[in-house]
C-alpha cells in the first residue's frame, strides 16, 4: 500500500510538473512572438529612415571656378 502511495504522489508530482512546464512555454512562445514584432517593425523602421535620410540629403555641387 506505501508503495501505491507513494508512485501516486509521485504521478501528482510529474503532473504538475507538465502543467508547470507547458505554462512556461506558452509564455516563452508569446515572448517570442513579441520579439519579431517588435523585430519586424524596427527593421521597417529603419529601411524607411534610410530612405528619408536620403530623400532629404542636399545636392552639393563642386563649381567653384
Amino acid at each position: 500500500m506505501e508503495t501505491c502511495a507513494t508512485l501516486s504522489q509521485k504521478v501528482t508530482e510529474l503532473e504538475q510538473d507538465k502543467i508547470t512546464q507547458a505554462w512556461e512555454i506558452l509564455k516563452l512562445k508569446k515572448r517570442v512572438k513579441k520579439l519579431e514584432k517588435k523585430r519586424k517593425s524596427k527593421h521597417s523602421g529603419l529601411k524607411r529612415l534610410k530612405k528619408d535620410a536620403n530623400a532629404a540629403e542636399p545636392i552639393v555641387f563642386d563649381d567653384e571656378e
